[in-house]
């Protein structure tokens, strides 16, 4: 983990780190996370902001999340999922205001005739483009259950914002892979095109500050590009002092906190970096990195601030985890191991959560390390004997990236690809269930006792891991030539003899401690009567801990019940 200077600039150095022995503390998870059935679609394997609480008034207690080409819901209080609307094409990202559900996506091959006559935004602004239009655009009003379907981007839209504006109506930024920031505005269920910005790079996020006055926007690009809406809308040109240049690769996704003044952008080399919109121009307050940086499974996806007094900061990695950061002291950070996946599924072109998961299983138990615990652990299983904090970028468990993603061009334009599908997957057709039984018990243990044994368990496995790496490279290249790399981890999911409770499948790694193939598939946070939360959409389907704010109020450290 990177700690801020004196100067305020983020340190990189891992010199001088010592692992420091673990302590109870009261910033932990605890036990009863609540889990709910949910088969969540990811349309493109680098898109995963796919999880939405509802924040429409009818529906307070909805958890929103992309299937196929519809938008579904799992209701918190009886588990139950219901699928609210059905779009002409497949979502890649969509958002929420309100009772509208807003979607982006793109004219798929196979249903080119289908979108002969959707409306083009594009020719009733005049835009002039090389390209036909193939971005796709959806509106959905739940209360009025009206819907809208239009062309607007020469490719694949890849993320759309919604926000209500003050005089009632709601305002959209669409991000394109042409390489244009289009501004469209919502009236009832009527779209218009009010603004389009070339940026020269694929944009893939956008976040708007809660005074509208700056929208921060990330893509295919180093840099951060800060925007005022209200001071110049229309205008194709941008000032020096709108961008921040960074020495990162590809942001995938930002978020503003609740005082409007900080803002985070993650990137797919896995580094976060925290700025403070009145000096950004003095760099990063703060720069978070990634357990696995630079390798396909630890690749930031998508950050989310919480709001009110909790001052938390969420960011999930590819594959496995969720690093959850304490704003007011940046050294609390933690990561939530996922349980390893034990069941997959796939639709053709599309990857697909479990539908249903048996509450008495084992294979919900996810662990919650300190970010040094797991990299040290990472570190020990490449070089035994090596200090566990003295951190390299060449991959978790000795494989190298062969890919480099500061080398590659990742268009949003290609096909689906998983990165452990070929490797993990078996082909099959989930039967669509509108009721589970839900509600899991216990399964965190917070004492230190069992933390202490778990992490015996880890250390226990290091040298074990280095000294299967070789046959594991050989097995996964004869497996899937085209695959750069494949990270695997450590199964947590141990009793107190270090035996195995739950692996219902013998994967092509060959080794009983993967741990590294339980997809995420967004996160949020909200606020109900209960408290805030946190949800993690993966495999496995939706996990939602319950934020202890009160402690957060009247304490420096955080806790989720």
């Amino acid at each position: 983990m990177t700690i801020t200077s004196i100067k305020g600039q983020a340190d990189d150095s891992n010199e001088n780190k010592t692992l420091a022995p673990f302590i109870r503390r009261s910033c932990s998870l605890l036990k009863k996370p609540n889990t709910y059935s949910a088969q969540v679609s990811v349309g493109h394997w680098q898109l995963r902001d796919l999880i939405r609480h509802s924040c429409d008034r009818r529906h307070p207690n909805e958890i929103l999340y992309t299937h196929e080409n519809t938008i579904r819901s799992t209701n918190k209080t009886n588990n139950k999922v219901t699928q609210i609307h059905n779009f002409d094409f497949h979502p890649r990202c969509f958002n929420v205001a309100d009772s509208n559900i807003i979607s982006g996506g793109v004219v798929s091959s196979l249903a080119i005739s289908s979108h002969t006559f959707t409306p083009n935004l594009m020719e009733d602004r005049g835009f002039q483009s090389q390209d036909s239009p193939k971005g796709l655009l959806g509106l959905y009003n739940r209360e009025t259950d009206e819907s809208l379907t239009v062309k607007l981007g020469s490719f694949i839209n890849n993320h759309v914002s919604i926000s209500k504006t003050p005089t009632g109506s709601y305002q959209s930024y669409v991000c394109n892979n042409d390489m244009h920031l289009y501004s469209t505005a919502i009236r009832n269920t009527s779209i218009s095109l009010t603004g389009s910005l070339n940026l020269n790079f694929p944009l893939n996020h956008s976040a708007l500050s809660e005074d509208s006055k700056t929208l921060i926007v990330v893509g295919d690009s180093q840099n951060i590009y800060l925007l005022h809406p209200e001071q110049d809308t229309q205008s194709s040109r941008l000032a020096r002092d709108n961008v921040i240049e960074t020495n990162c690769d590809s942001g995938f996704s930002t978020s503003f906190d609740s005082s409007g003044v900080h803002f985070a952008t993650c990137f797919q080399d896995g580094s976060c970096l925290i700025y403070d919109l009145r000096n950004y121009s003095n760099g990063p307050l703060h720069k978070i990195s990634s357990t696995r940086k630079n390798t396909s499974n630890g690749a930031f996806r998508c950050v989310k601030y919480s709001q009110g007094t909790d001052d938390l900061l969420f960011i999930s990695e590819h594959i496995g985890r969720v690093h959850m950061v304490d704003t007011r002291d940046f050294t609390n950070h933690q990561v939530i191991m996922l349980p390893v996946n034990t069941i997959q599924s796939k639709h053709p072109g599309a990857y697909h959560s479990n539908v249903a998961v048996d509450p008495e299983s084992n294979i919900f138990k996810p662990a919650v390390l300190t970010f040094d615990e797991v990299v040290g652990f990472e570190d020990s299983s490449r070089n035994p004997g090596v200090s566990p904090l003295d951190m390299s970028d060449d991959g978790p468990f000795g494989f190298a990236y062969l890919n480099s993603f500061s080398h590659q061009s990742h268009s949003r334009n290609t096909s689906n690809f998983n990165v452990l599908s070929s490797l993990t997957s078996t082909i099959e057709e989930d039967e669509y269930e509108d009721e589970n039984s839900g509600g899991y018990g216990d399964v965190f243990s917070n004492d230190l006792e069992d933390t202490q044994q778990l992490l015996e368990q880890l250390k226990a496995t290091a040298s074990r891991k280095n000294s299967m790496k070789s046959r594991r490279e050989s097995s996964i290249h004869k497996k899937n030539q085209s695959l750069s790399s494949v990270e695997s981890g450590a199964n947590l999911m141990s009793n107190n003899n270090g035996e195995h409770l739950t692996h219902a499948r013998t994967n092509s790694f060959g080794s009983e401690y993967d741990y590294a193939d339980n997809e995420i598939s967004g996160i949020d946070w909200y606020e109900d009567t209960t408290g805030s939360h946190l949800i993690v959409g993966c495999d496995n389907g939706l996990i939602d801990w319950t934020i202890d704010s009160w402690s957060r109020r009247s304490f420096p450290s955080y806790q989720i019940l």
